[in-house]
Parts: C-alpha cells; structure tokens; sequence
C-alpha cells in the first residue's frame, strides 16, 4: 500500500471583496473585465450560476485529478496511461545490445507498459478531500540472447493502492490556500490557469517477495488556456526521480538480466507534455429550459488527453530509456 499526501498553496488571480464576488457569480473568480460565461439570451435565470456551477467551471482549467474546496462532493475517474520504452541508457548515455551481452546473458531491446486506473475522490468538507487509487498495470518486454535467439517477457497486476488526502487551511476572499504533503501553487482567472505541485509517493513495507519498490518524488508545472465553452489546451513539464529497488526477490538471479538487479533501477526523467481537456460547460444543473438530455447527462464530466515527450533522462543502467507516453483519462464530479 502507498500513502500519499501533498503540501499546495491555491490562489487564484487577484482578490475580490465579498460584494465583488456576490455581484456576478456567473464569472470565475479573479475574473476582472471579462463577460461571463453563461448566454445572455437564454431564459432568465439560466445564465446565473450557482457556487456548484462556477466550481465545475474552475476545474475545466485545473489539470486532471485535481478537485479542491468541495465539500459534500464526488470525483470518480479512470485514467489509461501507455508508455513506449526502446534503447537502454547508462546515465545519460546510450549502450547497445551488443555492449549489454558482454554483461548479461540476455538483454531487453523494448518494452511496452500500460497502466488502467481508477480514481475516487470525496470532500467531507470544504476543507478537506481524500483520495484512493488503484491501478491495473500490464507489460511486454522483447529480449534477446547471447546466441541471438529471442523472447518474450509479460507480466500484469494490480499495483500499490495509493491513499491521499489534502486539507485546506484558510481562505480569504477567493484566494484560497491548501495545504497537503507536497508543495504547489495554482493562479487562474476566467480563461487561464498556471501552477505548478510537487508529489511524494512513499513505499511502506516490502512485499511477499520480500523488496519493495523505491520512493517517487514527482513535480510538474503547467499552464492552460480555455478556447471555448467546451475545450482547453495545456503545456507543461513533469519531472520524476524514482529510487532504487530496497531488498530483492531471492527467486531472481541479478547476473542473468539487468531487470532483476535491484541496484540498476533508479533514475529521473524530464517530460514535455502537450494535452487536451473536453469539458461541456455548467447548464443550471438540469433545470429545463436550460439543457438538453445530452447536456445534463454530461454536467460534470470531463476528458483529457495528454502526450509526453522526455526531454531528456538519467538511468543508473544499463536501464530501458522512456521513448513517449500518452495519457487518457475521463472523471466525473457530482
């Protein structure tokens, strides 16, 4: 099992009085000359959103998985993440098979990951939210031997639960700080938002095969940009450093292959990441004449893809190197 928790501070723009904010609620908060969001020719009352609406509108710009200041609400999620790994690195550099044959008897060429996850998220209270998340991880990896022959290695399970939460300290007007585990800040006004967190993940115990698995320490920064009612762009860099493999499955021999030495495990990675994020817009929650049938079955839900590219990595290997990845993910709050 994983704990996890996180240390964030969440602003957003500028501050507002409590007669600025009561005034129009129908723009986000640290919105300043900018019209809101809802159509001015709907029915009356249709364009006035309540605090819920204006909530939903804020994370359409917060990046996937995050859900702050809720309380009382849900957040279900799955998200499917696929990364392509070929070529191994020694640090920084690249060795060839060849090279890794005079090490080991055999040696991986590529690998293919794909990780199914679940999500589920509550907030008690408007101060505080808990999280859990499990995930489903299956790989192939293509290895070759010494006298050329070659075979297939795959293996699949269900990971570590990971068990979260996040608490908010105070709040003065709208801007709001939070405090969880790790460090981060979010700004964001009408059609924008920019942040950046850090993420701890720390192993606790070792597993039936007697090892467990490194800490990671993960951080990312980002920014958004709404272009409609429906669609956000995002960019950003994600770093990761993961540490070595702590005991070792005694069923595994660290001479024969360099993935079963537990001392050639740990590295850090530098990521581009490019993403999208489909969110259909707040419509009075259901209230006729405000939404068809698709827009209240979509209320709430959103869909994010996200592509990465390392920018660059450092492996204590000879190690398989990261080539791209691609995130998939669809959450609900409600």
């Amino acid at each position: 099992m994983i704990l996890s928790f996180a240390l964030a501070a969440i602003l957003s723009g500028k501050s507002a009085s409590a007669d600025e904010i009561a005034m129009s609620k129908s723009t986000l908060a640290g919105a300043s000359d900018t019209k809101p969001m809802g159509n001015a020719e709907s029915p009356s009352g249709c364009s006035d959103m309540n605090d819920d609406e204006t909530a939903m509108m804020s994370s359409c710009l917060m990046p996937f998985g995050i859900m702050t200041g809720e309380a009382g609400k849900w957040m279900v999620g799955y998200q499917f993440m696929h990364d392509k790994m070929d070529g191994s690195l020694v640090g920084t550099d690249d060795i060839n098979v060849s090279q890794i044959l005079k090490q080991f008897p055999s040696a991986p060429t590529d690998m293919t990951m794909d990780t199914h996850m679940g999500m589920v998220m509550y907030a008690p209270t408007q101060k505080l939210t808990l999280t859990a998340m499990v995930p489903y991880i299956l790989k192939e990896m293509n290895n070759v031997n010494a006298d050329g022959s070659r075979f297939v290695e795959r293996t699949s399970g269900v990971g570590d639960m990971e068990l979260g939460g996040s608490y908010q300290i105070f709040q003065t007007s709208n801007v709001r700080h939070q405090l969880l585990l790790s460090g981060g800040y979010l700004g964001q006004t009408a059609a924008w938002s920019w942040g950046a967190d850090f993420h701890t993940t720390a192993r606790l115990g070792r597993n039936d095969h007697n090892y467990r698995f490194g800490n990671i320490y993960q951080s990312r920064t980002w920014v958004m940009r709404q272009l409609g009612s429906w669609l956000s762009v995002s960019a950003g860099l994600n770093g990761v450093i993961w540490e070595t493999i702590h005991g070792a499955d005694p069923d595994l021999d660290p001479s024969m292959e360099q993935t079963a030495d537990s001392n050639l495990q740990a590295g850090k990675r530098l990521d581009a990441s490019f993403g999208l994020t489909f969110c259909p817009m707040p419509c009075c929650h259901g209230r006729p004449p405000c939404c068809s049938a698709a827009q209240t079955f979509l209320d709430g839900q959103q869909v994010f893809v996200e592509g990465r590219l390392p920018i660059i990595q450092s492996l204590d290997g000879p190690q398989l190197q990261n080539s791209w990845s691609i995130n998939v993910g669809w959450q609900w709050m409600f």
